[in-house]
């Protein structure tokens, strides 16, 4: 009976930490949530406070676009770019379908880079645009016309002592500067 009554113990636990989502911390997700979680739906019907955790080459359908992190490379050099002393790259190669009805902008704060996940507050860089000739690089004010798909690198300059887990990160935000959901790609 003793037996039973610690296998019926352990089954039940079993099962329900199988229910819950694991987080990094309260405020990042953990790795792949399968669609946007936790969100609110507003009076004038949109969504915001959602997230959403992603791998690389998973589709993040945004209110205005759709994106894809393809590629992520940690290297020294890229190119002809070398990383300064104590520093690494980090380099992603991005695909981005608009989606809405209109032209969309990115800049270079669209994608940042986040480590230090399992913290209150993650450490994050955004990316910049190295001095490298016939490289497509996110720049700001990239403007993307109705329907279209443009690709593009982003590079970031990291601490050499940096490793995974991290995570590439868009957030939403409307034009009344409401915040709507997040995208975390995460780097493993």
């Amino acid at each position: 009976m003793r037996y039973l009554k610690l296998f019926m113990l352990t089954a039940t636990i079993i099962l329900l930490s199988g229910c819950t989502l694991p987080f990094q911390s309260e405020k990042y997700p953990a790795w792949s949530t399968n669609g946007l979680i936790d969100g609110k739906t507003l009076d004038d019907g949109r969504i915001v406070e959602a997230y959403q955790g992603l791998g690389i080459n998973e589709v993040a359908h945004t209110r205005w676009f759709d994106f894809i992190i393809q590629d992520v490379t940690v290297c020294d050099t890229f190119e002809t770019y070398k990383a300064p002393n104590g520093k690494k790259l980090v380099v992603a190669s991005i695909e981005v379908t608009n989606t809405s009805d209109s032209k969309q902008k990115l800049s270079l704060e669209d994608f940042p880079l986040m480590w230090n996940l399992e913290k209150e507050e993650a450490s994050y860089t955004y990316s910049f645009v190295p001095d490298i000739p016939n490289v497509n690089f996110l720049k700001d004010n990239l403007t993307i016309d109705v329907k279209e798909t443009v690709n593009f690198k982003t590079i970031y300059e990291v601490d050499d002592n940096l490793s995974k887990p991290f995570a590439i990160y868009y957030g939403e935000i409307y034009s009344d500067d409401l915040e709507g959901n997040s995208y975390y790609v995460y780097v493993r």
